[in-house]
Formats: structure tokens, C-alpha cells, sequence
């Protein structure tokens, strides 16, 4: 059975079109998709009627009706009529209620617009007598006749609408594990912080050293990374033999200087190339991070590299803000934005340089922060992770134990706070001017490998993964394929599963 529905149309967006030149109006007979532009030509050679999601018949004479035609073999017969039609000479004859347009509308939402004007062809302001075009207002008449009056098509239109709402109810969307995030307050006897419910925290290390992970146990890789100062680090790997000797020597704690690792180039970028080795150290050789286990960043590689505004930028070596890629010790992928600041700290050491024939100096590390996700999950979570990074405040008891066991002059509370929420706008300031042509290249591939396509939700202004394919069978007025790069940028909302 035929299916014509009655419609009001909504905006929709309607393909350019070119008109016939004065050229072509000396020539009777003209195939009718000539006198349109490349898009509309290449859409008649490849015209599928399994592809169209409808065709609306907008019959603006006395009175305004609307019509859909979903039958596929209809909307076949109608484009094949339309196929029939030829263009003539240009005319002036316009009235002002007399139009007949047929819009073919495609699974990507991409419109293709036909109008007449008292049979007239219309492209842009100028209209066409035609010929050949019998069968076409025989089949219009057809979609209009009285079997689908007013009474009936209302009745049809409201059963249609009906389809596509019980459509739409049994679509289920998942949301996302970002999506779904509620922060809670945590508190110690040092700090606290918001993070979202159900994630760990882990703390070690005493004053300077202090060190915190909040981390998600189903992923870890998502995770606040916090490291006040990490040190020594080491200027030659070559002075390893003499704090060896030393300590054989004079005992105290030279074995430290021995065991630590080297950052023979200091920068943030390379202090990370190095973590690794620090964690096992820090881990081995401090005994105030007993039972506390750093992460790891094995792989470490930069993707973008932002300039740094942090508090100690004028005095750290190569400072900067990095958007890096990594894997975890259990081999999960990840990706975050990390800062640090690498000081020279050698003191006279480094003079002794030309006794021994090797640097004896090192470098500390401060303000060693990471914000962290799975790998190409982290635009998901980029907002909720730094806005737990901003929200740790030290109590003053933590800092007065700071002092306590440090020669360096420490900040306050207040202090020590604010510079994580600096660097937390640092994050967000930087991720915003982030190369967006990159991480749209990186989607799609990330995408394509798992087997996902995105869909537009127009209803809620949200962005769904689903698994391919799917837009071929559900897509509609409401969930729309993507294919408007800039929303690669976006966070996913949620998974369809239908």
C-alpha cells in the first residue's frame, strides 16, 4: 500500500543550484538535471532509492499541503518521471500560488530541491517552460488524490510520527563513564580534594617529597598525578662510580647520589623520558614512600608541546606544558597533559667537576603534575580531571611538617594550592588552543579501527558513538550521521546500543 503522509516541513537544507545560461534556452529540449549544478548531476548518476529517507510533495496551491513518500519503489517512479522532463526557453509567467516542489532527502540529511511554478521549472529567480513532463503531475495527482485527503493524511501522519517516536524509545543510549561521573569530597590530615566517586587515592612521600595518585580501579590509566619535588637528578651518569666510593668510604647517605637516575639533557619533555627509572628509585631508596607505587610512563611521547606559565618559569631549565602519549605499567595506553620544572640544584658539586672528570651536580624537579585518560578517551575526560586537579588544598598542618623536615623555603597552604589550580587552568587554557586537525585525524582513525560511526543527537546537542552501519537503519531527523569534523572534537556523550 501506498504510504503518502502529510508533513509540515521543517528547515532543510537545500542544495545549490545553477541555472540554465542563455545558452542553453536556445535549445528546446534539454535534459532537465543539465541545467543544475555538479552536485545535483552527480546525485541523478548515482541515484538509489534505498538511500532516500523520503520525498516530500509541497503543493502550495490554494491551499498548503504537505506530503511524504516513504514507498521505495514510488519514489523510484516519481524520480524516473522526473527523469522524463525537458527544458525549454526561458518565460516570465510566474503565479503567485501555483507551486509544486519535490525534495529528495538522504540518509546523510543532504537534500536535493525541484520546484515548478505552474508547471513551470524554477532555478533560482528565473523559470522554464518544459515538455514531457505528463507522467510527473499524473503521479503528483496520485500522491494528492482524495483517497489521501486531508482526514486520512492527518490519520497517517500521526501514525507515522507514532513510528518514529516508538523508533526512537527503544534506541537506548549508554552513557559514557566520564558522562556518568558525580565528584565527591576526600579529606586527610594533609589535603583534600574532590574526584569522582569510587576512584582511590594513594599518598606517599613526607613534606617536599609528597606525592598523591587518584586513579579510577576499573581503568587506572585515568587518573591526578601529583609530585611536589623529585630528586636527585643526576647531571652524568658517569658520577655514579664516585658517590659509589664515597659511600663505601664515608657510609652516610651517598648511596642515594649513586642509585638515582640521570637527566643528562634537562628539560620537562626529558624528565618524563626518565620518570620510569625515577619511580623505581623513589620507590627503593625513600623509605617515606613505603607501600606507596608511583605510575609509570613508559613510551613517553610528545604530541604537542604548550609554553609553560608556571610559578618557577624563570628559573627552571626548558620548562613546558606537554600533551604526551604513554603506556602504563600493566601496557594500557594513555594519553594527558604533564608539567614539571627542572631546577639546577648542585651547590659547589658541580665544582668539583674538574677533579673527577665527570659532572657531580643534579637537577631537582618541581611542581610534577599529569592529568591522564585512555588513549584517545582523554577530550572526554580533560574537563573532569582538571577540575579535580584544581580542587586539592594542603592543610597547614601538612606545611608545617614541610618545614619542619626541609632546608628550602616552602609555601604556605594557600600557596602550595594555588599553584595546582594555576596549573589546572594551565591545562584547560592550553587544551583549548590544542591542534584540533590532529585530534580530528586521530578519531576517526580510533573509530574506524574499533568499529564505530558518530551520530549527531539534534534533540539534545549530544555526540554518540555507535557501531557501524547503524545510520544506515535508524538514522532520522533527530540522530543524524556526523559529518561535520568539528564535532570529532567534542566528548562523546554516550554509546548507542539498539
Amino acid at each position: 500500500m501506498k504510504k503518502f503522509i502529510a508533513l509540515s516541513l521543517a528547515a532543510i537544507m537545500v542544495v545549490s543550484v545553477c541555472a540554465c545560461g542563455s545558452e542553453k534556452t536556445k535549445s528546446a529540449g534539454k535534459e532537465i538535471f543539465s541545467c543544475y549544478d555538479l552536485e545535483v548531476q552527480n546525485f541523478v548518476e548515482s541515484f538509489d532509492a534505498s538511500e532516500i529517507v523520503t520525498m516530500i510533495y509541497q503543493k502550495n496551491h490554494d491551499v498548503s499541503e504537505k506530503f511524504i513518500l516513504e514507498d521505495k519503489k514510488q519514489i523510484n517512479k516519481l524520480f524516473q518521471a522526473l527523469c522524463k522532463v525537458e527544458v525549454l526557453e526561458k518565460t516570465e509567467e510566474r503565479a503567485s500560488d501555483y507551486d509544486d516542489i519535490f525534495i529528495f532527502t538522504l540518509r546523510t540529511a543532504q537534500a536535493f530541491t525541484f520546484a515548478f511554478n505552474q508547471h513551470h521549472l524554477v532555478i533560482g529567480n528565473d523559470a522554464y517552460y518544459v515538455q514531457g513532463d505528463e507522467e510527473l503531475w499524473k503521479i503528483a495527482k496520485e500522491i494528492s488524490s482524495s483517497e489521501n485527503a486531508t482526514g486520512a493524511v492527518k490519520g497517517q501522519m500521526e501514525d507515522y510520527q507514532k513510528k518514529e517516536e516508538s523508533q526512537q524509545e527503544k534506541i537506548k543510549v549508554i552513557p559514557t563513564a566520564a558522562e556518568q561521573v558525580v565528584l565527591e569530597d576526600y579529606q586527610t590530615s594533609e589535603f583534600s580534594m574532590k574526584l569522582p566517586t569510587g576512584w582511590v587515592v594513594n599518598s606517599g612521600g613526607n613534606g617536599m617529597a609528597f606525592s598523591l595518585c587518584a586513579y579510577d580501579p576499573q581503568n587506572p590509566v585515568n587518573q591526578v598525578f601529583v609530585l611536589l619535588k623529585a630528586m636527585p637528578l643526576m647531571h652524568d651518569p658517569n658520577s655514579r662510580s664516585y658517590y659509589e666510593q664515597s659511600q663505601q668510604m664515608y657510609g652516610g647517605n651517598y648511596y642515594i647520589m649513586a642509585d638515582a637516575p640521570a637527566l643528562e639533557n634537562p628539560s620537562t619533555e626529558n624528565f618524563y623520558q626518565i620518570f620510569s627509572s625515577y619511580a623505581s628509585f623513589a620507590e627503593k631508596d625513600e623509605p617515606s614512600y613505603y607501600g606507596y607505587t608511583f605510575p609509570r610512563f613508559h613510551d613517553f611521547t610528545v604530541m604537542e608541546a604548550f609554553e609553560s606559565n608556571s610559578n618557577m618559569k624563570s628559573i627552571a631549565i626548558n620548562p613546558a606544558l606537554l600533551r604526551a602519549s604513554f603506556t602504563d605499567e600493566s601496557g594500557r595506553r594513555g594519553e594527558g597533559m604533564f608539567t614539571a620544572d627542572v631546577v639546577d640544584f648542585s651547590g659547589n658539586l658541580q665544582d668539583a667537576s674538574w677533579m673527577f672528570g665527570f659532572d657531580t651536580g643534579y637537577y631537582m624537579a618541581y611542581n610534577i603534575m599529569a592529568v591522564t585518560a585512555e588513549e584517545n578517551s582523554f577530550i572526554d575526560w580533560e574537563s573532569i580531571l582538571c577540575q579535580c586537579l584544581a580542587s586539592i588544598d594542603f592543610t597547614d598542618a601538612f606545611v608545617s611538617n614541610a618545614i619542619a623536615q626541609s632546608n628550602e623555603t616552602v609555601a604556605n597552604s594557600r600557596q602550595l594550592s594555588q599553584t595546582l589550580s594555576d596549573t589546572s587552568d594551565m591545562i584547560m587554557s592550553s587544551w583549548e588552543t590544542r591542534n584540533t586537525s590532529d585530534d580530528i585525524i586521530r578519531q576517526k582513525q580510533s573509530d574506524a579501527t574499533l568499529g564505530f560511526e558518530r551520530i549527531y543527537d539534534t534533540e539534545k546537542d549530544k555526540i554518540y558513538k555507535a557501531t557501524n552501519g547503524w545510520s544506515d537503519k535508524y538514522a532520522d531527523d533527530r540522530f543524524k550521521l556526523v559529518t561535520d569534523d568539528s564535532m570529532y572534537t567534542r566528548p562523546i556523550d554516550g554509546y548507542i546500543d539498539y
